[in-house]
């Protein structure tokens, strides 16, 4: 009786078993693509499922349900790869699911702009020079007729400018996409 008894057992856990469903692995971006150092959403659309784990690009492993994931600055034009593994409540059924998600350069813009000169003021960067030939300070990034505007990619860089008479030089670190920078007179 004794040995019947745990052949029912055997065949009642492994009924039990195969009723779960097998989980179906999915799961949306908040955007298509993203800039270099912008955070990905990741929002878990699986069906059928009791636990996670996610894999980032950077090799970092999530147990959570969504995951914010924070992309480096300095990644560049790029693709990368995420991943999502969905178990069952019993762990014993699995579904994994890849997206390749699109990452473009961190671009700002700067616009340099000079209230206090009557000369028109070149300012150089990169070897390119940009002409300030209005006084009106820059209120966001659109293109300020007037203003030396140029679009970088992230990252510091050295300028120079001068009117003429007064000369300025510096550092200056683009890490947002929009900007200002006033020369001041020494």
């Amino acid at each position: 009786m004794k040995k019947n008894n745990f052949f029912i057992l055997i065949a009642l856990v492994a009924v039990i078993s195969s009723c779960q469903k097998q989980p179906e692995a999915s799961f949306t971006t908040d955007k298509s693509s993203y800039m270099a150092g912008e955070v990905v959403r990741l929002t878990n659309t699986s069906m059928d499922a009791d636990s996670y784990v996610w894999t980032t690009p950077d090799g970092q492993v999530s147990t959570s349900a969504n995951v914010n994931f924070t992309s480096s600055d300095s990644w560049g034009a790029c693709s990368k790869v995420f991943k999502l593994e969905a178990f069952s409540k019993n762990g014993k059924k699995t579904d994994v699911v890849t997206k390749v998600v699109s990452f473009t350069e961190a671009i700002g813009k700067v616009s340099f702009w000079n209230v206090t000169s009557d000369n028109i003021v070149n300012v150089t960067i990169n070897n390119i020079t940009k002409s300030i030939t209005g006084y009106d300070q820059p209120t966001n990034c659109e293109s300020f007729s007037g203003c030396a505007n140029f679009s970088l990619t992230y990252g510091s860089y050295y300028y120079t400018a001068t009117d003429g008479t007064i000369n300025w030089d510096g550092i200056i670190t683009i890490d947002k996409e929009c900007q200002t920078m006033q020369l001041y007179s020494k």
